[in-house]
């Protein structure tokens, strides 16, 4: 289990609302991520990655993070107050027909 502090969590809730206001498919083949993060600090990208795939599937737009085939995540440095995170997100089943 993963300890989560209360900034960690209260991220994760307004990144889950955010992603539910703006998605409503529910994918369920599998899909690729495409990612710009602007953001101030150098944190790590792998740790970011992980909490957005766990709040795509928890606000129910992936039905499960095993469906991401592929990912791309590029970091933009950024002002404090500028940061924010852009996720695109692609069919790969209908690409590839």
């Amino acid at each position: 289990m993963r300890y989560i502090t209360n900034e960690g969590q209260a991220w994760f809730e307004e990144a889950h609302y955010k992603i539910k206001s703006q998605y409503k498919i529910a994918h369920t083949t599998p899909v690729g991520l495409y990612i710009k993060a602007y953001l101030w600090s150098r944190g790590d990208l792998d740790n970011l990655l992980k909490a957005l795939q766990d709040a795509l599937q928890k606000a129910g737009v992936i039905e499960n993070d095993s469906l991401v085939h592929y990912l791309q995540i590029e970091r933009i440095k950024v002002d404090k107050k500028d940061q924010k995170i852009e996720i695109e997100i692609k069919d790969l089943k209908k690409i590839s027909e």
